[in-house]
């Protein structure tokens, strides 16, 4: 038996809630909540540009952690990309009940390869079109729903600072204290096909799978509902009633 439970959806850099548009429904199910959220300076919480360039991944894991302290319990967070990395560094401050990680931006502590920094005092656009193509799908337009052209419409700004938190290895997050599951794309490149996810779920202390055939944004990927359904099935196990089979 599951107990009634809350899973907050957290997208990663220049995206936004609108980001699970294709895996919510899939999450949906009842007695659970769920809901997608932007983090501060995305999507409808819009900051002025010169603030939101000073934004970390620390302010972005404090304003996670509030919304983990306020909501019903209890509450898994599926968080992607580098709101992966803030979802992982919130723990610290309000922990989850169960956490599911895909192709998270890995913590220093995982000892991941620095990236080029990123200019930093203005937010940084969001890539073009070809270099999304090429960072985050490896695969035909046509496998994203709605078609590349649609999702880079969609795409906002982001702070330069939390880049260069994670392309410096500036941010150190100890192991979860609570359950987590750790999900590495196969086709990702600049995660090495996953190899950075294992080490990233072995320092956390997760479980960790491989979604075969999936770049970087499974969650906007069609063909992605095995995956959704991995996420799905292990969230109901780690928030189910204690002492339930």
């Amino acid at each position: 038996m599951t107990r009634a439970h809350t899973v907050v959806l957290v997208h990663g850099a220049w995206h936004g809630a609108w980001f699970w548009d294709a895996w919510l429904p899939l999450l949906e199910r009842p007695g659970r909540t769920v809901v997608a959220v932007d983090l501060p300076g995305h999507g409808a919480r819009r900051l002025p540009p010169a603030r939101f360039a000073r934004l970390s991944i620390e302010d972005y894991a404090r304003d996670l952690a509030a919304t983990v302290a306020s909501a019903p319990r209890p509450i898994g967070v599926v968080a992607h990309s580098l709101g992966g990395l803030a979802a992982a560094a919130s723990a610290a401050r309000a922990s989850a009940d169960a956490y599911v990680l895909v192709g998270p931006s890995p913590p220093a502590d995982a000892d991941p390869p620095p990236l080029p920094l990123v200019p930093e005092g203005a937010p940084v656009p969001p890539p073009s079109v070809a270099e999304m193509r090429d960072r985050w799908w490896r695969r035909a337009p046509a496998d994203c729903f709605g078609g590349l052209a649609t999702i880079h419409r969609r795409l906002g700004p982001e702070s330069p600072v939390a880049l260069n938190d994670r392309y410096a290895n500036r941010v150190r997050v100890p192991p979860l204290a609570a359950p987590g599951l750790v999900v590495g794309c196969e086709l990702d490149d600049r995660h090495d096909g996953g190899r950075i996810d294992r080490g990233t779920a072995v320092h956390l202390g997760a479980r960790f799978e491989v979604a075969r055939g999936h770049g970087h944004a499974v969650c906007a990927e069609r063909g992605s509902e095995p995956v959704a359904a991995l996420v799905d099935e292990w969230l109901s196990g780690a928030l189910a009633e204690p002492g339930a089979s």
